[in-house]
């Protein structure tokens, strides 16, 4: 065993997850795959580290030997700017309800960075169709990923978003380390069922 980590998840009840070892190098894995992370990356991570999104991604930086910058969400406006030209930030995980903030009250001035920054990644929900778009014109030589996930499996779909802004409400492709299968009510795989239950298996390279 690695950690246990408490969530409500989609039921509302207090539940402790059991991660494994070898759950969080896959996921470390997944993270590194899927948005093509460099060893000279250098990350901010805006979300607090008590939260699985930010474990993951700062798992997936130790992992690859490269650099992560913690900060406790974005209070100040200008504090946020100031990290990323003080530690020239090379990519950024936010959750949306922060970017989406950010978007309201800086304008553009996301475009500055478009050539210093490689990619942005989200997490723990969905980022409108709509700032999708704003995004993707403000800054268009950067990647930019929507990710899919729970505590028990972290990081298993990814979207590069910015390519397929005309597949609304798409979640993506999944990563190296996850597969999906469709089961019925009885655990049975099933290759085209009218109702389904999808289970995520992880495993390690």
């Amino acid at each position: 065993m690695s950690e246990i980590l408490f969530t409500t998840g989609t039921t509302g009840k207090s539940k402790g997850i059991v991660v494994t070892h070898g759950t969080n190098i896959a996921i470390a894995q997944n993270v590194i795959d899927s948005i093509g992370m460099c060893a000279d990356k250098r990350e901010l991570i805006t979300t607090p580290i008590n939260h699985s999104l930010a474990m993951r991604r700062m798992y997936g930086g130790i992992y690859n030997s490269s650099s992560v910058i913690l900060t406790d969400g974005v209070k100040f406006i200008e504090d946020f700017f100031k990290l990323l030209d003080g530690y020239e930030i090379t990519a950024i995980t936010f959750i949306p309800a922060i970017l989406e903030q950010l978007l309201k009250f800086t304008k553009d001035r996301f475009a500055f960075y478009n050539n210093q920054l490689h990619y942005i990644q989200l997490g723990s929900a969905p980022l409108s169709e709509a700032n999708k778009k704003i995004l993707a014109e403000m800054v268009p030589n950067l990647r930019l990923y929507n990710t899919y996930g729970a505590t028990e499996s972290g990081c298993t779909i990814i979207l590069e978003f910015n390519k397929y802004l005309n597949k609304s409400k798409c979640i993506g492709r999944t990563t190296v380390n996850s597969t999906v299968i469709f089961v019925d009510e009885a655990g049975k795989r099933l290759t085209h069922p009218p109702k389904i239950r999808v289970i995520l298996h992880l495993s390690a390279k």
